[in-house]
């Protein structure tokens, strides 16, 4: 597909970006996860609401970049 490796690459950085920042002896990413999820939903649904809601924002992520014609090329 159009721009995958960007999203790869882009996912990858995201996710260690977020495990690396702490904030009171816990990552950003557990605090979000936390903070969006946790507090309505049993773990495994909000496991798996988190996965759905990062696929999803990298598919808005790809479609703004299809909708203004960029594409990267390696």
């Amino acid at each position: 597909g159009r721009n995958a490796i960007f999203v790869f690459v882009g996912a990858g950085l995201l996710t260690k970006t977020l495990g690396l920042i702490m904030i009171g002896g816990l990552s950003l990413q557990a605090h979000l996860h936390r903070a969006l999820f946790m507090w309505w939903l049993p773990p495994h649904a909000a496991s798996l609401a988190w996965a759905l809601a990062t696929v999803a924002g990298w598919y808005a992520v790809l479609w703004a970049m299809d909708r203004r014609g960029i594409y990267l090329t390696v």
